[in-house]
């Protein structure tokens, strides 16, 4: 028989006892509800996806292998997101898993410290800590931005013709199309960003109960903390890696004979999307800096930030990880795209484009 506390009464003791069992039935309650959601959630986008291959829909199909994309390649890259994440995000004391530790003091923390760190104090589960709401963010922004992406390249060609600039065609639709899509995978991105940096100051348990949490305390805005940087940053990210992909293929199919382009394509695809990714990466760095910080502030002042920082440890804080990450998760990306668009019977190049462009050469 378990010894009671001293100074404290048997009827006490049991009540106290009583008073914890509904905890253990809400949490169970909760862990029904969760397998319940994501079986309906497997179900369901499995059925799309086998329904996609036949469907009409040009821009449907590419949506769909977009969202099959980037859970591919978000689930790959998710580890490496979070040392990024992490290594952008400024602490002083944090506290994890019952452990009080102190941040490194230094302004740019050694990126394999960081990792050391990270296993040392939380094990692995510390590198895939937000890969829930990775997830969900990913089916919602592969397929919405391809979709629209596809489509709005068609109506430019459709009611513009062969005098449309090639670079305009891909900027312009890469911005619009992540301007819509940003509305919808914002909310997921800040809670993933929390869940890989701040958790101990949140305390969510799952997404569900993020959102909860967050429209309770102030509405549906707080979904949105830190959404003007994060835009600035995707749009400008997004610019640059979808019209240098685009421009690097037409002109690589330009350059190359039909049957060496055919022949080198896959080749050609992963340089192109490398490079992108990169280059991507280089020129939004300190952007993404600046976001995950306010993502995870509530009184985050970028002014201050930038003082206290300095403009060179902004530019260059978590570069090699961010690159890393970008460059590779581009490679993933378009390379699942490729593919799978196969699979689909659509290519995010537009045939049209192709044929039409030395015409207008």
């Amino acid at each position: 028989m378990p010894q009671l506390p001293e100074n404290t009464s048997t009827g006490r003791y049991v009540a106290d006892k009583m008073h914890k069992l509904p905890n253990v039935g809400r949490m169970l309650q909760a862990k029904r509800n969760g397998i319940m959601f994501g079986a309906l959630f497997l179900s369901g986008y499995g059925y799309t996806c086998h329904k996609a291959r036949t469907h009409p829909s040009e821009c449907f199909r590419i949506g769909v292998a977009g969202s099959l994309s980037a859970i591919a390649c978000d689930s790959t890259m998710h580890v490496i997101d979070t040392i990024n994440i992490r290594s952008k995000v400024v602490l002083d004391k944090v506290h994890q898993n019952g452990l009080q530790a102190e941040q490194n003091k230094a302004k740019n923390i050694k990126t394999f410290d960081l990792v050391k760190n990270i296993y040392k104090t939380e094990g692995f589960k510390g590198f895939v800590k937000g890969y829930t709401a990775c997830l969900f963010g990913a089916t919602i922004e592969g397929f919405s931005y391809c979709f629209l992406y596809k489509l709005i390249k068609q109506k430019q060609y459709e009611y513009v013709g062969p005098n449309v600039s090639q670079t305009w065609v891909f900027a312009s639709s890469s911005i619009m199309a992540e301007i819509i899509c940003l509305s919808m995978y914002f909310p997921f991105d800040l809670v993933k960003t929390r869940l890989q940096s701040k958790n101990h100051i949140y305390k969510y348990k799952r997404v569900y109960d993020a959102f909860a949490k967050e429209i309770k305390q102030d509405g549906v805005k707080s979904l949105y903390q830190g959404a003007p940087p994060f835009m600035m940053t995707s749009l400008t990210y997004i610019a640059i890696q979808f019209t240098f992909y685009e421009a690097f293929m037409v002109e690589c199919k330009r350059h190359f004979t039909s049957e060496t382009f055919t022949e080198n394509e896959r080749k050609l695809n992963i340089l192109g999307s490398f490079t992108a990714g990169c280059v991507a990466a280089t020129f939004t760095n300190p952007l993404e800096c600046i976001t995950v910080n306010k993502q995870t502030q509530a009184n985050f002042n970028i002014k201050a930030f930038v003082k206290k920082e300095g403009v060179f440890n902004v530019i260059t804080k978590g570069m090699l990880p961010r690159v890393v990450q970008s460059g590779c998760q581009s490679i993933f990306f378009f390379a699942f795209v490729f593919e799978l668009g196969k699979f689909f019977n659509v290519k995010l190049l537009d045939e049209w484009w192709q044929g039409n462009y030395r015409k207008l050469m």
